[in-house]
């Protein structure tokens, strides 16, 4: 990965930023005060740019996390190569928590899950916010690319400050609205239970929208040597250039266990698409990302994404490439389209994606259209937009208005509506929403089926399994609603269904093991399920189709 340093919003996700850059250097006491020309700082920047392109370096990250706990990073890179050494700060004690060296377009990984070969971001990491600190970690400097005359203005003394207008600014105040409403509504019963109380992700998300930060830049080579960014506090220190590579740095020894070659799809519905976080505790919040999993040979990888997290909606018709969500290592949710096989990712970029969280997307059974919910931060934290992506052309719009809508969303067997589930407001501060499944046909028209969440269509059999709010139990009925019975023996505790390709399967997820997720493979219809060994950690929103 080459140390790019040219453009802000690579580590600054925020709309207009006021950042106040204190000077490292050498003050005159007897005047007390130095004007800091803006291109002193940029030449110095573009002076160690340029040396960035011709020799190797090494220096030392240490990153202060949120609560409290302090992980160092030292790191040696040259062009695309490099090695990152992973440690935790305790009391004056450095406890190892694993080394990532990347060299020939190849990771060698060893942390708390072993050592293994993988392809670049598709490893699972067994080292806490992993990707994230492997980003923060890379030094940002100064450079003349990074502003202009229009975007700073000096104060004079130590400080200068610097204003400028970032590329996702429509995207922060659409967070910041969206947080707003939650702070009204957070305290309000009404709001459903998982939707309550704010978790470390969700913290972490409305971090990216922080209006101040303040950087620590030396004056002799423009770099940035302490900031903080989406909650982390990171100062780097020991940097320097090298006259010549050194191999040492880069050397591997012992046994990895090689996923380096693609997957294999020869049975293709042995894949599933899930949300893995290794290293959750019970009792703690979970910081998930994207993998894919074989129930057949329990092979788990990473989804091939270069960002700090991605969230999995569906295969593709030829189940080699998906659609995901992700947050950059810049701060924008994007949405992706990603290749498997290959390693790969492309971008949507239709301005509509731009204007709040997407999520919850599923194929159309002709395999041309996605279909979304986007948080839209209307009047209240549940109002959703359908929207319709275009596979191949990447073009979106809406459906229907904005409403209390939420996931999964289902397609109906012949393409011609959605089936998903809706709330019903109430006045009662203490009362918790209803949910009512329904249809919304593709003129924008919803249609009542029956109360009922978490709505799951069997497009073959054409019925609908849903959970019942009265019984906490699941059932069984026709698209209409009628013929309604009990699924199974009802499957009290389990939830998060996920139905194979050829609808005779379903994995259901419960809670177990003194709290830890865990996945059950089921017949169509049966009432005892299978295990799945998935190994230790979260697993969630496990998709099938």
């Amino acid at each position: 990965m080459i140390i790019r340093m040219d453009y802000w919003d690579r580590f600054l996700p925020t709309g207009i930023v006021c950042a106040f850059l204190v000077i490292y250097g050498h003050l005159d006491p007897a005047e007390g005060k130095e004007r800091v020309q803006l291109s002193e700082l940029t030449a110095a920047g573009d002076r160690t740019l340029d040396q960035f392109c011709k020799k190797p370096a090494i220096w030392s990250a240490l990153h202060t996390l949120q609560n409290g706990k302090q992980i160092r990073v030292l790191e040696y890179r040259n062009c695309d190569e490099f090695v990152c050494r992973f440690s935790v700060e305790d009391d004056g004690k450095r406890l190892q928590l694993g080394r990532i060296v990347s060299k020939g377009g190849e990771w060698y990984v060893i942390d708390s899950l072993g050592a293994r070969k993988t392809r670049p971001y598709e490893a699972v990491l067994g080292i806490p916010l992993g990707y994230l600190l492997i980003e923060l970690s890379t030094p940002l400097v100064l450079g003349s690319k990074m502003l202009n005359e229009k975007d700073a203005s000096i104060l004079g003394e130590q400080n200068a400050n610097v204003e400028m207008v970032l590329t996702n600014e429509a995207h922060t105040q659409q967070i910041k609205k969206f947080a707003e409403l939650w702070n009204k509504s957070s305290t309000n019963s009404s709001v459903p239970g998982e939707f309550q109380k704010p978790n470390s992700r969700f913290q972490q998300i409305m971090s990216y929208a922080e209006d101040d930060s303040k950087f620590f830049v030396d004056r002799t080579n423009g770099l940035i040597v302490k900031r903080s960014t989406k909650g982390i506090s990171t100062q780097i220190s020991d940097f320097m250039f090298l006259d010549e590579p050194n191999p040492d740095y880069l050397k591997t020894s012992g046994d990895y266990k090689d996923v380096v070659s693609p997957p294999e799809f020869k049975d293709a519905h042995e894949w599933i698409l899930l949300n893995h976080d290794p290293l959750y505790e019970v009792g703690g919040s979970p910081m998930p990302d994207g993998s894919y999993f074989n129930l057949a040979s329990k092979e788990l990888r990473r989804i091939p994404y270069w960002g700090f997290e991605s969230s999995p909606w569906c295969f593709l018709q030829d189940r080699t490439q998906v659609i995901a969500t992700g947050f950059s290592f810049a701060g924008a949710h994007e949405l992706i389209k990603v290749d498997l096989r290959r390693g790969e990712y492309s971008r949507y970029r239709d301005p509509l994606l731009d204007r709040g969280f997407i999520g919850f997307g599923v194929l159309s059974p002709d395999g041309r259209t996605v279909a979304a919910i986007q948080q839209v931060a209307d009047d209240h934290p549940l109002s959703m937009q359908m929207i319709l992506l275009n596979v191949k052309t990447g073009s979106a719009r809406t459906l229907g208005e904005p409403g209390m809508i939420g996931a999964p969303i289902n397609w109906a067997p012949d393409g011609g509506a959605l089936i998903l589930k809706r709330f019903v407001r109430t006045d009662d501060p203490l009362a918790v929403e209803p949910r009512i499944i329904c249809k919304l046909d593709l003129d924008g028209r919803f249609t009542d089926i029956k109360h009922g969440d978490w709505p799951i269509v069997l497009r073959k059999s054409r019925r609908l399994i849903y959970e019942n709010p009265k019984s906490a139990c699941w059932q069984i009925c026709d698209l209409d609603g009628g013929n309604d019975q009990v699924f199974g023996d009802g499957l009290s505790g389990f939830d998060q269904p996920a139905v194979s390709p050829d609808e005779e399967e379903i994995i259901f997820r419960r809670s177990g093991n003194r709290g830890r997720p865990q996945l059950f493979l089921f017949k169509i219809g049966d009432a005892k399920g299978t295990e799945i060994p998935t190994g230790s950690g979260f697993f969630g929103q496990v998709v099938w189709r």
